[in-house]
C-alpha cells in the first residue's frame, strides 16, 4: 500500500510569489481564457474552439539570435516547410479536444491516438507542420483535462516530441535545440536534454545547462511564473558536472532541499563538498541540519561525507535538532527527487512506506522511502560502522539516544528474514 504524506511540521517554510512578465526571455505558458487571446467575450464561433486548457507564451525569446550548435557538432540549415495539407489537419485535429460537455471520453482517446499515429506515419511532412504548431507556443494540457491521463501524454507538446523523436532526422534535432533554446517549461527542458543526449550523447549538455541556469534565475528574478522546477534539479543531479555542482550551490538559499538532494544524489560524489561546506558553515541554517541528514545518508558510500559527520561530532558542532535527522539519514527514510516507478514484477510492494513532501517555499516536492532490508548487506555494515564512530565521538545524550535507535533499526532489518 502506497502511503502518500504531505508536509510536516518540520519542513514548514515560507512563500514564493513568482508572475509571468512579458520582458522575460525565456517562454513560459500561462491559461488561455475560453474567451480569446485578450479578445472582448463575445468573440466569433472559431475562437470559442480554443479550449480553455490551452496555452499561450507570455514571450517569445526565438525571437533572438539563431542557435550555434556545439563544438563538433553539424550545423542543420533552415528547412523549408515540409508539411501537407494532410498533416496540418491532424495538428489541428490533435489540438483541438472537445471537453466542453465534460470529461474526454474513451472514443475521443482513440481517435487522439490515431491522429498522432497516422501523424508519425508522414514523415519529414510532419516533422514541418510540428515545427510550425510549436512555433505558435500553445499547448494542449492533458493534466489539467479530466481523463487526460488515458491519452497517454501529459500534453500535446509531449506527444508531438514524442512523433519527432520516433521520425528523427537533422530537422528534428534542430527543433529539439530551438526548443530547449525557448521553453521555460522544466519538464519540457529535461524530455529535450534527455532526448538529445540519447541522440548524440554529451553533445548537447552544455546548452541543457544553460537552459535550466536561465530558467532558474529568471524564476528566482519573478521574471518567470514557472511552478514546478523538479526536473531541472534531476537533471543537474543525474549530470554530475562541475557547471551543475555549482548551478546547484547557487540555488540553495532559494530551493535547498532540492539542490541538496541533488548534490548529495550525484553518480560520483561530485556535489559531497559542497554540503560538506554548508555544514561548516554555522550560518547555513536551516539548510544546515538538512545537509547533515543528506550527508548522513551517503555515508555508507561516500567516506568523504563520513568524515565529515565524525569531525562535526568530534568538534560538538551538530546542533542538538539535527540528531534525528541524522539518525534517519543512517538508518530511516531516505529522500529522492524523483517518485520511483512501479515495478510490475513487485506490484509496487517494495514501495510499502513511501511518503510524499511538499515545501511551500520555493514548491518543492520529493519523496522518501525507507531503508530496506533489501539493501544489499555491505551498505548495512557499512552504515552500522559509521553510527559506531559517531557513538564514539559524540557528547550528548540525545545524540547517544539518537543514534542507539538508528542502530537499533539497521539490525533489526538486517536480522528480519
Amino acid at each position: 500500500m502506497l502511503v502518500l504524506v504531505f508536509g510536516g511540521a518540520a519542513l514548514a517554510g515560507g512563500y514564493y510569489f513568482l508572475t509571468a512578465l512579458r520582458t522575460s526571455k525565456r517562454v513560459v505558458s500561462v491559461a488561455h481564457p475560453a474567451s480569446g487571446r485578450g479578445t472582448a467575450s463575445n468573440t466569433p464561433a472559431v475562437a470559442e474552439r480554443i479550449n480553455p486548457r490551452r496555452i499561450e507564451s507570455t514571450s517569445r525569446r526565438a525571437q533572438e539570435s539563431p542557435i550555434s550548435p556545439p563544438a563538433g557538432a553539424t550545423a542543420v540549415p533552415q528547412s523549408p516547410d515540409t508539411s501537407t495539407p494532410l498533416t496540418r489537419e491532424l495538428i489541428e485535429r490533435l489540438a483541438h479536444v472537445d471537453v466542453s460537455h465534460g470529461p474526454i471520453t474513451p472514443e475521443q482517446v482513440k481517435q487522439w491516438k490515431q491522429d498522432l499515429r497516422e501523424l508519425t506515419t508522414q514523415g519529414p511532412a510532419a516533422v514541418g507542420a510540428i515545427r510550425g504548431f510549436l512555433a505558435q507556443n500553445q499547448d494542449l494540457n492533458f493534466a489539467e483535462i479530466e481523463g487526460g491521463s488515458s491519452v497517454g501524454y501529459s500534453s500535446l507538446r509531449a506527444g508531438l516530441f514524442d512523433v519527432l523523436k520516433q521520425i528523427g532526422g537533422p530537422e528534428a534535432t534542430e527543433i529539439f535545440l530551438q526548443t530547449l533554446h525557448t521553453t521555460a517549461d522544466p519538464v519540457e527542458i529535461a524530455m529535450l536534454a534527455r532526448t538529445l543526449d540519447e541522440q548524440a550523447p554529451g553533445q548537447y549538455r552544455q546548452q541543457a545547462l544553460e537552459a535550466v541556469r536561465e530558467t532558474l534565475e529568471q524564476i528566482s528574478t519573478r521574471q518567470l511564473a514557472v511552478k514546478e522546477v523538479g526536473p531541472l534539479f534531476q537533471m543537474l543531479q543525474q549530470y554530475g558536472e562541475a557547471q551543475a555542482v555549482t548551478e546547484l550551490e547557487r540555488t540553495i538559499p532559494q530551493w535547498h532541499y532540492y539542490a541538496m538532494m541533488a548534490l548529495a544524489g550525484m553518480p560520483s560524489g561530485e556535489g559531497i563538498p559542497v554540503l560538506v561546506r554548508q555544514v561548516e558553515n554555522p550560518e547555513a541554517s536551516p539548510s544546515r541540519n538538512f545537509a547533515l541528514q543528506m550527508l548522513a545518508q551517503v555515508s555508507a558510500q561516500s567516506p568523504e561525507a563520513a568524515a565529515a559527520l565524525l569531525e562535526q561530532a568530534r568538534l560538538n558542532r551538530v546542533p542538538i535538532g539535527a540528531w534525528n535527522q541524522i539518525a534517519a539519514g543512517l538508518a530511516g527514510d531516505q529522500y529522492q527527487l524523483e517518485k520511483p516507478q512501479i515495478d510490475s514484477t513487485t506490484g509496487g510492494a517494495a514501495f510499502l512506506g513511501l511518503k510524499g513532501y511538499h515545501i511551500e517555499a520555493g514548491n518543492q516536492n520529493f519523496y522518501s522511502l525507507p531503508l530496506l532490508a533489501e539493501r544489499e548487506s555491505d551498505e548495512v555494515k557499512q552504515r552500522l560502522a559509521v553510527i559506531d564512530q559517531l557513538l564514539a565521538v559524540s557528547q550528548n545524550s540525545i545524540a547517544l539516544q539518537a543514534l542507539q535507535n538508528a542502530r537499533g533499526q539497521l539490525t533489526a532489518d538486517k536480522a528480519r528474514p
